[in-house]
């Protein structure tokens, strides 16, 4: 699976509304983990196989959170740090207790990356190489940055 990870202190609008987004996470120290996935095909495209391509990648994000947050456990040295992703399918909080607000991990992605927005009636990105074969999803952490990308590093 061809992935691209980057790390990003929360945009504007996640710290302005993180307790209504994901209400355990805590509002300082927090890092936002966005994790882009190759498709097979266009995820914008109403072609067979999408919706089945869709849930692939979405499985392959959730045991990514899992693996990421036992990791930075591991790495923590006794400290605990909070680590969750949203669902991309509805923006709310994989592990976490919901808000009253749901996430757009396009938004994100667009905000911290400068990637083109696909306007409809779901919202994509256009990534440089790889057009809307792309599936965007956030993690939320308060583990050491160097933690995230030692963690990162011996997961992708």
């Amino acid at each position: 699976m061809t992935m691209e990870i980057s790390i990003h202190p929360p945009h504007d609008y996640l710290q302005q509304n993180l307790s209504e987004l994901m209400p355990s996470c805590p509002t300082e120290n927090v890092w936002t983990i966005i994790v882009l996935q190759q498709a097979n095909l266009p995820l914008t495209e109403d072609l067979p196989g999408v919706p089945e391509e869709k849930d692939r990648l979405r499985d392959k994000f959730i045991g990514f959170v899992e693996a990421i947050g036992d990791r930075l456990q591991h790495l923590s040295d006794g400290q605990n740090p909070f680590t969750d992703g949203f669902d991309p399918r509805t923006g709310t909080p994989l592990h976490s207790t919901p808000g009253s607000l749901t996430h757009s991990d396009v938004t994100a992605v667009r905000t911290a990356l400068g990637y083109d927005l696909i306007p409809g009636e779901c919202a994509a990105i256009s990534h440089p190489r790889w057009g809307t074969a792309v599936y965007p999803s956030v993690i939320l952490s308060t583990a050491e940055r160097e933690n995230i990308e030692r963690a990162i590093a011996t997961l992708s």
